[in-house]
């Protein structure tokens, strides 16, 4: 239920997006507390209006970009070990979220390690979109001249934080991604601007990029399906269809 509760704070978050864009706070002040009404942490996404509000492309470097992505994955390598520094923001995050013993006993250091989840499959999927996210980085300054909106800006903001964030912690830790995970979304949100660029600038190059693009998607698709487990929702089995 936690996490129904936040995706459903996500989604009227995403409509309050294009207000920061619009330089209408309190429209979108509005939101965040409608947002925050299904996941206490939504609150905090308030502060992404005076970062945002003048559309500034704070990652307009591709270098810079690759460089942050480097650190993720080294954060990632040393993830346990640089998890107890982390005590004084966790509480932050607790207080925000109400605090209460539930809470504490979730995002304390001990709660956090033991969370893991061990991930099934081969991790193509991972693996895969660390690939096209690279490309698209490579890409950023041809998308931002392309589509030429404070809006689109904001969007790769979001976008890139979702992607440090996501690839700073080790698969299988979900109760550490979930103060990022309003970022997430806007990956495949990334996605369907990169494949429109591509469709629209049809140069021999966009479109193997492009076909390469809906094949792997595809196949990813099809190959999860192929290796689910028998309770997995890939499979598209009611509870009484199973034997």
């Amino acid at each position: 239920m936690n996490g129904i509760r936040q995706a459903l704070a996500l989604c009227v978050w995403l409509v309050a997006v294009r207000y920061i864009a619009e330089k209408r706070f309190w429209t979108y002040l509005a939101l965040c507390i409608a947002s925050s009404m299904f996941h206490y942490s939504a609150a905090i996404l308030i502060i992404l209006y005076p970062i945002l509000r003048n559309s500034k492309d704070y990652f307009k470097s591709i270098k810079l970009q690759l460089l942050l992505l480097g650190v993720a994955f080294l954060i990632q390598s040393y993830f346990l070990f640089l998890l107890p520094k982390t005590e004084i923001l966790l509480d932050v995050y607790k207080t925000l979220l109400g605090g209460g013993k539930a809470y504490g006993k979730t995002y304390g250091i001990e709660g956090l390690k033991n969370s893991y989840i061990e991930s099934e499959g081969t991790n193509l999927v991972y693996y895969s979109k660390i690939i096209i996210n690279i490309i698209i980085i490579f890409y950023s300054q041809k998308l931002k001249d392309f589509y030429d909106t404070n809006k689109f800006t904001i969007i790769y903001f979001l976008f890139f934080i979702g992607l440090i964030t996501s690839y700073m912690f080790p698969i299988g830790y979900i109760s550490v991604t979930r103060p990022f995970r309003y970022f997430y979304i806007f990956e495949t949100i990334m996605y369907a601007y990169f494949a429109y660029y591509l469709i629209k600038n049809k140069t021999p190059q966009n479109q193997v990029l492009f076909l390469i693009l809906i094949v792997l998607f595809i196949g990813v698709f099809l190959s999860s399906i192929a290796v689910a487990s028998e309770d997995s929702h890939l499979i598209y089995q009611f509870f009484f269809d199973q034997d």
